[in-house]
Order: C-alpha cells, then sequence, then structure tokens
C-alpha cells in the first residue's frame, strides 16, 4: 500500500503532569509546523452509517452495545472504551470535528502498546479494512523499542501508524485522578485525538508559515499576563452564552502591540497547536454525545469542560497557543459553524479570523492577575537560571567534551524541561531545558542521556548538522584505544562510542562521532517522541527555529 506524504513534523512532545514551574510549556511546544505544500484533498466525505460506529467485534472481545459496552449493560473494559472512542471520533463522524480530515484519518492506523503486559494492538488495520475499524492484537515480540515510547509517529505494515502506550497514558489517568481533574476521557484516547490530528490528518500539508515557541531566558512575565487576560475575555462570554469581543480584543491587540516580534513568532503554534486542542475537544465530545449530536450540543460539551483546556490559570507561554485555539475555535464554531477551518489551514490564526471584524474596548489591567502572572514567571527563571547559567560556563570550560549529536537518533520519547533562546544573544541561541532522552548512533551505541540542559544547533566542527550538543566531563570519558571511547557521566552515557577529538578556534574540545549517516537509524519511524515537564500535547518542528 502506498502511504501519503509524510508530515514534515520531525519531532512531538506530550503532556506529563508535574509539580515544577511550568517552564516546559515555555517553548516547547513546538511546532513549527509546517510546510509550503498543500495537502491532499479529500476526496469524499468519507462518512459512515452511524449505526456502524462501533458496533464491530475485535480480537480483544469488543462488546456489540456502543453505548453501555455489552449487551447486558456492562461497563467498558478500558481497551472497549479506548475502542469506542477512535470509531466514533476517529472513524465514524471525524470531519465533525475538523472538516477535510476524514479520508485521511481512515486511511491510518493507531497502535496500542503495552509493554508491561507485553500485549499490542492495531486500530484501524489498514490490511483488514474493516468498516468500522477493529482492535486486532499484533505480535509485541516484533515491536522495535520505537513504539514502546509514550507515543510514536511512525511507519507500520507500510501504513502512517500513531503509537500510544497504553502503560503511561494509565499512569497519566492516575495522576489526573489524584490531582482531582480526572480526564474528560482516557489520557490514551485524548493523546489519539491531539497527536491525530498533528500526524494523521495532514496538518502538516497546511500552508503555515514556520514559526518559534521558544521564550526568552530570562522570561518577562507581561506577556503571559496579557495573553491570559485575552484567554479569560474569551472564556468569560462562552460561558455566559454571548459573543461580546471587545474586551478580548483589547487584549490581543495590546500584547501584539507590545510583543510583535513573540506575538508573530508563536503565530505558527497559534494555528498548529490550538487547532489540534479544538480538534482533540471536538473528538471528546463527539466521543462522549455521539455522532447524531449538533454542533451548538459539541460546544456546549467543551464548554463545560474548560477547565480542562483552558484553566489559564499557570500563566505559561508553551500552554497559551493550546487554551486559546480552544477558545477560539469554540467562538467561530458558533458565529460559522464549519466555515472557518479552510482559512487556518491556510495560515491565518483563530483569533486573527475571530477578530477580523471586532473593535477593541478598553479594559483595566488586573493587579492580582499581574501578582499571579510575575509570580509564575518569576518561579520559572530562577530554574531555569538554575539549569542554565552553569551550562554556559561548562560549555566555555575546556575541561568538558561537547558531544554533538543529530536529530535523528533520538529513540522513541526524549523529555526537555523547557524551551528557551538567549535574549542577550544576538544569535539568539536555542536551549533545551533538562533534556532526556535514549539515542541510538548510526553504528549501533546507545547514548542515554538523563536531565541535561543543552545548547541546539550551534556550529562545530564536526561533521554533524543541526542537532543537540551534550555536555560532559573529559574527565568521565575513557579512551578504549580503538578508536572508541565510553562515558561513566551520570548524565551522559554511553560505551564503545566511535569518536575523535577536535578542537574549534578557541581551543575547546569537541567529542565528534564518526558514525553518522543522512538517513536515522529507525527509517520506519516518522517522529521522535517528546514528554514536557507540564503542558500539553504539541509537535516540535527540527531543527529548533
Amino acid at each position: 500500500m502506498t502511504s501519503r506524504p509524510l508530515p514534515l513534523f520531525a519531532t512531538a512532545l506530550t503532556l506529563a503532569l508535574s509539580a515544577c514551574a511550568d517552564d516546559g510549556d515555555s517553548a516547547p511546544a513546538g511546532t513549527g509546523d509546517s510546510g509550503s505544500e498543500t495537502g491532499a484533498a479529500d476526496t469524499s466525505t468519507g462518512e459512515v452509517d452511524p449505526d456502524d460506529g462501533t458496533t464491530a467485534s475485535m480480537s480483544t472481545g469488543m462488546p456489540d452495545d456502543a453505548d453501555t459496552g455489552s449487551t447486558t449493560g456492562e461497563p467498558l473494559t478500558r481497551l472497549e472504551a479506548i475502542h469506542r472512542g477512535l470509531n466514533i471520533a476517529m472513524f465514524q463522524c471525524t470531519g465533525r470535528a475538523w472538516p477535510g480530515i476524514t479520508g485521511n484519518i481512515q486511511s491510518s492506523q493507531i497502535l496500542l502498546v503495552s509493554e508491561d503486559e507485553a500485549t499490542a494492538y492495531l486500530w484501524n488495520d489498514q490490511q483488514l479494512g474493516a468498516v468500522p475499524p477493529e482492535l486486532t492484537e499484533v505480535d509485541f515480540a516484533s515491536l522495535g523499542p520505537e513504539w514502546l515510547s509514550t507515543f510514536g509517529v511512525g511507519i507500520y505494515n507500510d501504513v502512517v501508524t500513531l503509537g500510544i502506550s497504553l502503560d503511561d497514558t494509565a499512569e497519566t489517568n492516575a495522576l489526573l485522578e489524584e490531582a482531582g481533574v480526572p480526564p474528560w476521557h482516557d489520557y490514551a484516547l485524548n493523546l489519539a485525538f491531539h497527536e491525530g490530528m498533528h500526524f494523521l490528518s495532514g496538518q502538516g500539508d497546511w500552508n503555515v508559515m514556520p514559526g518559534s515557541r521558544s521564550l526568552p531566558y530570562p522570561e518577562p512575565w507581561q506577556p503571559r499576563y496579557l495573553r491570559a487576560e485575552l484567554g479569560w475575555a474569551l472564556r468569560t462570554e462562552l460561558e455566559a452564552g454571548t459573543s461580546e469581543l471587545g474586551p478580548a480584543a483589547f487584549w490581543r491587540e495590546t500584547v501584539r502591540e507590545l510583543y510583535a516580534d513573540d506575538m508573530n513568532a508563536i503565530a505558527a503554534y497559534d494555528i498548529t497547536e490550538g487547532s489540534a486542542e479544538y480538534g482533540s475537544a471536538m473528538m471528546s465530545a463527539l466521543a462522549d454525545l455521539g455522532c447524531d449530536a449538533t454542533d451548538d450540543e459539541l460546544v456546549d460539551a467543551v464548554i463545560e469542560r474548560l477547565d480542562i483546556y483552558a484553566s489559564l490559570s499557570r500563566y505559561s507561554g508553551g500552554r497559551e497557543p493550546y487554551d486559546l485555539g480552544v477558545l477560539a475555535g469554540l467562538h467561530l464554531q458558533r458565529l460559522e459553524p464549519n466555515g472557518w477551518q479552510s482559512f487556518v489551514e491556510n495560515g491565518t490564526t483563530m483569533q486573527a479570523l475571530l477578530f477580523a471584524q471586532s473593535e477593541p474596548g478598553v479594559e483595566p489591567d488586573n493587579a492580582e492577575r499581574q501578582a499571579e502572572a510575575q509570580t509564575a514567571v518569576d518561579a520559572r527563571n530562577v530554574i531555569a537560571a538554575e539549569r542554565i547559567e552553569p551550562m554556559l560556563l561548562d560549555m566555555a570550560d575546556p575541561d568538558f567534551y561537547r558531544l554533538p549529536i543529530p536529530f535523528s537518533w533520538i529513540q522513541g520519547s526524549f523529555s526537555p524541561g523547557g524551551f528557551y533562546y538567549l535574549a542577550d544573544d544576538p544569535q539568539q541561541t536555542q536551549i533545551l531545558l533538562s533534556y532526556s532522552a535514549l539515542h541510538l548512533s548510526t553504528g549501533g551505541t546507545e547514548i542515554d542521556v538523563d536531565a541535561l540542559t543543552s545548547i541546539v544547533g550551534v556550529a562545530n566542527p564536526c561533521a554533524v548538522g543541526p542537532g543537540i550538543v551534550l555536555l560532559l566531563p573529559a574527565s568521565a570519558v575513557a579512551d578504549n584505544d580503538d578508536g572508541t571511547v565510553t562515558s561513566s557521566d551520570e548524565q551522559v552515557v554511553f560505551e564503545d562510542l566511535t569518536a575523535t577529538v577536535i578542537e574549534d578556534g578557541d581551543a575547546l574540545p569537541w567529542l565528534c562521532p564518526e558514525e553518522l549517516a543522512a538517513h536515522p537509524p529507525n527509517p520506519g519511524l516518522l517522529g521522535a517522541v517528546g514528554i514536557s515537564e507540564s503542558g500539553r500535547p504539541f509537535v516540535l518542528e527540527l531543527p529548533l527555529p
């Protein structure tokens, strides 16, 4: 089977709860999304008979009754509930969440994997072609390590496939319950809906200019406050059932006037992450209410759960595209159902569409929210300084090796604590805060990185293009006298890496890996996946902007 063109996204990240300051949202998100290519047209509606949404049996025992999970009224098992939600929201009436994506979604697959139980299930197996899709068990032992991360996007049986960990999502379910914010659905479904919008819908072919979601270091608090006020103004109108947009337009114009460069940079993410989170919310409503629900009922169901989708309480730059995307999308859907999405796909933010005819009012500042924003950002700056400043000193220290590695070596998930750029640096050098990941060199050497703050994309004397620069004490690297080296550093561990030491123009030593290739070691994997310390799922274009 010939798959459609692959997305341009190289990497994706997803939510992980954390009590630490929300530095992970700042930049993350990223997506640079996009591309200049146009997406393939959805030549048919792809809709199926509503009666067929979830009634097929599966190898895991999917019951016949779509509402209760069984003909006897017994509750659905976890797998049954996930199967039911996927069939409704990602097959039966997907176009209700975002028009025009049905054909792409229906020609994709989702792989649900439990490493703890050594089991895996494939939804919508394209070789079977079952309508509605079945959930079939596959051979767990045949899966590569790239399918064992929280989620990943790759090629499985020649088809674009989204992989999701049943283990990690179960842990997230438990964390959310403990925090008193149970999700609308199983987190596996939430993840499938959001990442499906990114990777399976054709979003990579939208006409969205590249952007950046990295926050300046040190970070100012004022943009976070102003964007939060914009969100609150939109949320207040939604919950009141009104559409007086003057107050929200004031806050949008104010932040755009005072922080034009940052707002222009984040616009790409307002589109890609905002649309993915809006689409995910509408899929959640469909999974709950079914395909017969009206547009108003779907919108109202999401509004009832805005504490999930737009709490606005963390003053996080990384979360803003998600929160504002849901809020603006709901307003647009109320005003002009299903007539606005094509403009978003062609590079117009939902906010720009919403406020096109709105006259800004004049709004007073909220001193309490200003103080909250300043406190939140100050806390993030403290954490960022504790991690960035020592790294910058090490970067200039001849007693440290600089090991540049390509992004393509990332295996499965990676976890950054945040994305920043150095505001006082003319080059605006990009920083990955507390970066963790497993890497596999082209020669098969594993490089395990744990919570190491790293520079991204800087020039180096090695034959490595844009990538991540790992810093490790030279004293922790042993020469094996055979052209390979081994690191015993706690944060960067590897054995028998083929590498050569080369000094740059400042006489600083670089550990240059010689096992480089133009293709990833796992060419079937479309994107390495990461988990931010906090925030919502997002996509990051590599190399970093």
